[in-house]
């Protein structure tokens, strides 16, 4: 520290303060330097340093805020969907005029007449959602799909997400099957992002990379129109240390067979001390409501 200088900050011989790493950014602890600094030449050289990291976390945290909230918001307005798509549902498997041919016939005014049926109460319910509440609660779900970073597959199979009277019993299956399968996915996305957010161990870019690595390799979309159940309720797989590494590394992470079948977790025993131990495939949600946590 000769000739009255500051001292350099990562020179041999200058010890490093420990760092904090909280949401990718490294915060750090004052350096021998930092306190030689202030002490001996009244120079601040830590400050700046600390008030740009804690900015730069309240970015990542609002970040992650923003993308919760907005989460949050989409999986209401499937649950939403969701209740339309069942009352529409119930609605067709009581009536008459369904399928592809009296499916395109009218359920209200005088040409009902000519109808050889006597109750049509079933047959408007589901007219009415299929003209007045499902198209507009379908289109907003296709827009948070490509929010919420749906993969090619199932942004693919979301065009062809439409229900009208004419369609049989199987394609109706099909199509609502896949439809709740999006509204569960978009169920997930807030709390996979709210249990990293908790984590407070990567930055949001490497959780919208993460999001996106699971959107790829689980699609909901089984190919023909239907749902993949499996590939459901599989997100932890992408809040662990191995995957936050993989992804960090290469940008890219594939769990193994037998990490698809395991989840390793956080659960409480009857004390509430946290333990980590293997969880089934399946009973992840369970285990969720027991105060279980993902690595």
């Amino acid at each position: 520290m000769g000739g009255g200088q500051p001292t350099s900050m990562g020179m041999a011989g200058s010890p490093q303060a420990p760092i904090n790493n909280t949401y990718g950014v490294e915060v750090p602890k004052p350096s021998d330097d930092d306190i030689a600094n202030k002490l001996f030449f009244s120079i601040d050289t830590y400050t700046p340093k600390q008030t740009q990291a804690i900015q730069n976390v309240t970015k990542q945290k609002d970040a992650y805020i923003k993308q919760i909230s907005e989460g949050v918001a989409a999986a209401n307005q499937a649950q939403k969907a969701r209740q339309a798509l069942m009352n529409y549902n119930v609605a067709m498997d009581k009536a008459h005029l369904t399928g592809p041919y009296w499916g395109t016939t009218p359920v209200s005014g005088w040409r009902t007449a000519f109808h050889p049926f006597d109750d049509l109460t079933n047959d408007q319910i589901a007219e009415n959602s299929v003209a007045n509440i499902l198209p507009g609660a379908m289109a907003e779900i296709k827009s948070a799909m490509g929010e919420g970073k749906f993969g090619v597959i199932d942004m693919q199979a979301s065009q062809k997400m439409k229900v009208d009277r004419t369609l049989t019993k199987g394609a109706r299956t099909n199509i609502s099957g896949f439809m709740n399968g999006v509204f569960s996915r978009m169920d997930e996305m807030p709390k996979f992002y709210q249990s990293l957010y908790a984590a407070k161990n990567v930055d949001k870019q490497t959780a919208d990379l993460l999001w996106q690595n699971y959107q790829n390799a689980f699609p909901i979309s089984n190919g023909e129109g239907g749902l993949e159940q499996d590939n459901l309720n599989n997100w932890p797989l992408y809040t662990t240390p191995k995957a936050i590494a993989s992804v960090q590394s290469t940008g890219t992470y594939k769990p193994t067979a037998g990490e698809k079948n395991i989840f390793m977790m956080n659960v409480p025993d009857k004390n509430g001390v946290y333990h980590v131990m293997p969880v089934k495939k399946g009973k992840i949600e369970t285990f969720f409501r027991k105060g279980a946590k993902p690595l």
